[in-house]
């Protein structure tokens, strides 16, 4: 990626220290923290230069590292993906704020519908309004763009907890199945874990997936991993980590029952 910035910019606001050759700047940037860095109110420093230069420099610096990355992918859809990285960016600024700019900034990313004061609220262009509200098909998308975004960073975690509630009936069940198989096919840089207990599991789940749902769960083969209940020790400990009253503590304690019942992971 080429920067389109005069690296004395940085300097002259207080970024960056001792940095003069372009090639150098690029280096430094692409490292993360170094002693170069200006310490002294660093988020701030960063977070206003960025408000400054966004759209005249750094969106088309974004445009090119996606281009770069994979043209297939982010080639058609680069004005979009420019107003994803700034919401991000957005929501980063007023994290803190009492205003209403974090939670504009939430619906947009889930898709909720927003009126064109408040996209323009969250600098939203009113020529980059898509939809007002998202079909289960351009949701399933907008998940596939967060994990594209995430081959920069670290990758996405999706879990899924209390499964027994998925079988409740048999379309439920179908329906766990079908997310489960759309993360494994169609989004990158993922890790998908599912949890559940052994006896729904095996009765009132699985048994209602067809064997192409199952391989995406076993998808490279490996055995299921099954873990033993918690012992008395084991629940001790983890029950001090929560937040919660010593007298619920106790409460717990007193009802435990030490069951060795398996579990599966």
């Amino acid at each position: 990626m080429s920067l389109s910035i005069d690296p004395q910019q940085f300097i002259q606001e207080g970024l960056l220290n001792n940095i003069t050759h372009p090639a150098e700047l690029e280096k430094i940037l692409r490292k993360g923290l170094s002693p170069h860095f200006d310490f002294l109110q660093l988020r701030e420093k960063w977070l206003l230069w960025m408000l400054r230069h966004y759209r005249d420099s750094l969106a088309a610096c974004f445009e090119h590292a996606l281009y770069e990355r994979n043209p297939d992918v982010f080639g058609g859809k680069l004005s979009w993906y420019i107003n994803l990285l700034w919401v991000f960016f957005w929501y980063e600024i007023n994290r803190n704020s009492h205003t209403s700019d974090k939670r504009l900034c939430i619906e947009w990313l889930k898709g909720v519908s927003l009126s064109e004061e408040d996209l323009q609220q969250i600098g939203i262009k009113e020529s980059s309004i898509e939809d007002p509200l998202l079909d289960e098909g351009s949701a399933k998308e907008r998940i596939f763009d967060f994990c594209q975004l995430s081959l920069f960073s670290r990758p996405y975690v999706f879990l899924f907890d209390q499964t027994e509630n998925y079988g409740e009936n048999e379309k439920l069940a179908w329906k766990l199945a079908k997310v489960i198989s759309s993360l494994v096919d169609y989004c990158p840089h993922q890790l998908t874990l599912v949890t559940a207990n052994l006896r729904p599991w095996q009765e009132k789940i699985i048994v209602h997936w067809e064997n192409a749902f199952r391989d995406r769960i076993f998808y490279p083969p490996l055995p299921e991993l099954q873990l033993e209940g918690a012992n008395e020790e084991q629940a001790h400990r983890l029950v001090k980590q929560h937040p919660i009253s010593d007298e619920k503590k106790q409460e717990f304690f007193k009802n435990f029952n030490g069951s060795s019942r398996i579990e599966k992971r």
